[in-house]
């Protein structure tokens, strides 16, 4: 599954969100083209892998089939200290 959390305001005057994935890091990948976003933009984080998006762009990735969810909710579904503890 795909998500994206809330809009915030940084030190820009561009709102941006976070989308990440709670599966293989390739389905954000090929989620993340079929949205236009490009590989480059994706942030390696150790703990939440994600890609930054912008306010069009989590519009374009909620048509497309994203999840719309708080930050906190995708943190804990998304981050690879939750998902390894699961395998356990």
């Amino acid at each position: 599954m795909i998500f994206v959390d809330q809009l915030r305001s940084y030190k820009t005057k561009v709102r941006w969100c976070h989308m990440m994935t709670n599966g293989d890091i390739d389905e954000l990948h090929k989620f993340a083209v079929k949205i236009g976003l490009k590989r480059h933009w994706f942030q390696n984080h150790p703990l939440h892998p994600h890609y930054d998006v912008t306010e069009a762009m989590r519009v374009m990735a909620v048509k497309a089939g994203a999840f719309p969810v708080p930050s906190r909710y995708m943190v804990k579904k998304c981050s690879k200290i939750f998902t390894d503890r699961k395998k356990l």
